[in-house]
């Protein structure tokens, strides 16, 4: 490229109007003489100042421009750093564009100057759209961490599967669907469904199903529905990340669930399963274990009724909760309950069921090698009918004495002396009379009653015998039972209280 083609337009005009006014002034000067080519040079000179101040003011209108360009560069650098935080940065960054590239073009001689401001701003948009989605992934980031945050501790907190139900669409609605539901086994097809469901005909990606998985084992499928518009891919994102803990928490909701079945039905079968009527005899029963959902108890309570029109009555305390202790309570049930309908007194009753545990217990030793001690406490009252009602006879092991209640309020504890059972080999117990008339009421109770950790003085025996008396105006075995029952509840804690069995015999006329 020569020296000429470099210059700039302005310059090469320059230089051609200097060139012609040396010619016009040597030909001048040869025609005509020295002072045309004076006036000729005067006129040379100028032209040349003008057309050298045009080129000056056109340099100056591109500094300018230039001058402006950059100010536009630099208010857009300030535009954008606010777009990206605003309340709609994807507008706000279109907005600020415009305004940097308002104003028209420039001249043609800077078109790539103005090519590289172009150029400028929409790498300076770029780079803000950058800084938007990457700010938008960070907030959807800490706001899913916040989500499974909360998620976790709330889901892990219950072993309810309607609860962790619950808990689930409270974290979903309305953040992450307007509804959702939750499937659970065994009411879900085994099969892997597709990622995405349809919520309604026509609109299939208005819902979304996660299959719950836990340990490699389906428990349930999470589903979120969408109404106006179809689901996300953040929200599906977040419904996914939720899948593992509302897993967990699903599967070890029903493994409780299925725990407590198994706990209620262990429980029920150590308990008769009615109680078959005695004449001129009102009985009511009561059992409450001391937590819902706890391992099995080992409180008990039987009515076995006797050829001569009367009954034997059976409360009793196995230690300890659990497989053991049920299986314990099972032996004790059915050994008392086999003696009772063998025709046993209450002593021979309870001899019977101590060398049953002893021989359990020695089965024990020899599986296990270790020496275990599991004691049983009962009470037994075997009642033979009168012409008046009743007449009993009492004997008990290591259990809290019956309470009889007399109509005009007279209170006796039916306490008798014998010892634990399944701890000696020659215990010895002894048995006590009891005459029960019209009205009278007899309540067997275990130590769940009477024996208030939290508060040991406040309801004992004595109390116990009080508190049915002051019923003096409605006696009914249920409502004595209840009763006792729901004085119990009220004064502890459900955390502090024992398992509760009570049996309430009242003395009735013939009907």
């Amino acid at each position: 490229m020569s020296a000429n083609a470099a210059r700039s337009p302005a310059a090469q005009r320059l230089g051609w109007l200097v060139a012609l006014g040396s010619v016009a002034a040597a030909g001048g000067a040869a025609l005509t003489g020295e002072p045309f080519t004076v006036a000729l040079g005067v006129a040379a000179g100028g032209l040349l100042a003008a057309l050298a101040l045009s080129a000056a003011l056109e340099q100056r209108a591109r500094d300018r421009l230039r001058a402006a360009w950059l100010d536009r560069l630099h208010q857009l650098t300030e535009d954008l750093a606010g777009a990206v935080d605003g309340a709609d940065p994807p507008r706000l960054v279109q907005e600020a564009a415009d305004r940097a590239q308002a104003g028209g073009e420039g001249p043609l001689a800077m078109a790539d100057e103005q090519a590289a401001f172009t150029r400028s701003v929409a790498d300076q948009c770029a780079l803000a759209f950058e800084r938007i989605e990457l700010q938008e992934s960070r907030r959807e980031a800490l706001a899913d961490l916040e989500l499974l945050a909360r998620a976790s501790p709330a889901l892990a907190a219950s072993l309810d599967v309607q609860r962790v139900a619950a808990t689930l669409e409270s974290l979903v609605v309305p953040l992450l669907a307007d509804t959702c539901s939750l499937r659970v086994l065994p009411s879900i097809d085994p099969e892997p469904n597709p990622r995405r469901d349809d919520a309604s005909p026509g609109a299939p990606d208005h819902a979304c199903t996660i299959r719950l998985r836990a340990q490699g084992e389906v428990v349930g499928d999470l589903t979120i529905y969408r109404h106006a518009r179809p689901v996300s891919e953040s929200e599906w994102r977040s419904v996914q990340m939720l899948g593992e803990p509302a897993a967990r928490a699903l599967a070890h909701a029903l493994r409780f669930s299925e725990q407590v079945r198994t706990s209620d039905t262990l429980q029920h079968s150590l308990l008769p399963e009615a109680i078959l009527p005695v004449p001129n005899l009102e009985v009511a029963t009561r059992y409450l274990a001391a937590t819902e959902g706890q391992a099995v108890g080992g409180d008990f309570y039987d009515l076995i009724q006797a050829p001569d029109g009367g009954a034997v009555l059976v409360v009793g305390d196995v230690q300890g909760k659990g497989v053991e202790a049920a299986a314990l309570t099972s032996t004790a049930r059915h050994t008392l309950r086999t003696a009772a309908l063998e025709g046993d007194d209450p002593a021979t009753m309870l001899l019977r069921l101590n060398r049953a545990l002893l021989y359990l217990q020695a089965e024990r030793v020899l599986a296990s090698g270790h020496q275990s001690v599991r004691f049983v406490t009962v009470a037994v009252v075997a009642l033979s009918p009168t012409t008046y009602g009743f007449r009993g006879v009492v004997a008990s092991g290591g259990h809290p004495p019956p309470v009889v209640v007399r109509p005009r309020g007279a209170v006796e504890q039916l306490t008798t002396e014998g010892p634990l059972l399944g701890v000696f080999d020659d215990p010895t117990f002894v048995q006590r009379p009891v005459e029960l008339g019209l009205s009278d009421v007899l309540v067997l109770y275990t130590d769940g009653v009477t024996e208030q950790r939290s508060q040991p003085d406040v309801f004992d025996e004595a109390q116990l015998g009080r508190l049915v008396r002051n019923m003096l105006s409605v006696r009914r075995a249920d409502a004595v039972a209840q009763l006792i029952l729901d004085t119990v509840v009220q004064l502890n804690p459900q955390e502090v209280r024992d398992d509760i069995a009570l049996l309430v015999a009242r003395v009735v006329g013939p009907r």
